[in-house]
């Protein structure tokens, strides 16, 4: 019977009173704090008004070191600290590692990420700090892949089961597999595009990945990519509910965020200027 036929829904949009129901089912799950996730960046969430919401597949789109996976790891701890359970999923570097990040990000200041990386660290202060911050918190589950098994929609299914976070980042994209093995990466990449999609709905969790940028005979590889300037399959773009593309001048400190995509919400862009050492991140108004 399941390969015959398929799950779908509908709705009568001339029934009024199931449309009012609905609207005030959201309203309360807004007021509750279980809708949608906000970063607390202003020019983020002010095109977001919804929130990160149970079913989108966000993207992250940019060029090597802009600052992707620091970006995707501050919007992690921001839905932490609203008492969210995060589950970042770590292709490119181990655990310990993203844990660093996290420190660093949630301390606001208080850590480097130069000296946590290289374990200096004053124990008694760090204790205090750590049962001061994750009291009554919920839990932040990392995983990684050391770089040699692969991670599959399937894979990532089996961890959503077992930790039941609120909202998943996957870091990142190309180095993940599909369900369906192929040694066609664009292939490879349009299957899992749509299943990272599928799965965010089947799951009704948001997914927020992260794309490299394929240049294109770009020379600024610091610019902001363009909406079909997604890795190897333009697949990406299409399945993504929102894209957020990063951009970051040589030498500077500030990454520039344009929304290149977003139906649930408008187009536009912000700055955030980001002191990776001490985890800092500041809303620049465009002015």
């Amino acid at each position: 019977l399941k390969r015959m036929t398929s799950n779908v829904r509908d709705v009568d949009a001339t029934d009024i009173d199931s449309a009012l129901a609905h609207y005030e089912h959201v309203k309360e799950m807004q007021e509750l704090g279980i809708h949608g996730i906000f970063t607390g960046l202003e020019g983020f969430d002010n095109y977001l008004p919804a929130g990160i919401t149970p079913g989108q597949l966000g993207v992250l789109l940019a060029y090597p070191a802009i600052g992707k996976s620091w970006m995707s790891l501050y919007l992690a701890v921001q839905a932490w600290k609203m008492g969210k359970s995060p589950l970042v999923v770590s292709l490119e570097m181990t655990e310990e590692e993203v844990r660093n990040r996290v420190y660093t990000i949630m301390g606001e200041g208080r850590w480097s990420h130069r000296k946590l990386s290289a374990g200096e660290v004053e124990p008694d202060q760090f204790k205090d700090w750590a049962e001061k911050t994750f009291k009554d918190k919920p839990q932040f589950n990392i995983i990684s892949n050391d770089g040699i098994g692969e991670v599959t929609p399937s894979i990532l299914r089996g961890k959503i089961d077992q930790y039941g976070p609120s909202i998943v980042f996957v870091d990142y994209l190309n180095l993940m597999s599909s369900n369906v093995r192929t040694d066609n990466e664009v292939v490879k990449m349009k299957n899992l595009s749509r299943e990272l999609k599928l799965l965010a709905i089947s799951e009704e969790i948001p997914i927020v990945a992260i794309s490299s940028a394929t240049p294109d005979d770009v020379t600024d590889m610091n610019s902001v990519p363009t909406l079909g300037q997604t890795s190897w399959s333009r697949q990406i773009a299409y399945d993504a509910d929102w894209l957020l593309a990063l951009g970051r001048a040589a030498n500077s400190d500030v990454l520039e965020a344009v929304f290149r995509k977003n139906r649930n919400g408008f187009l536009g862009e912000f700055y955030v200027q980001v002191d990776f050492d001490s985890g800092r991140f500041i809303y620049k108004d465009m002015e």
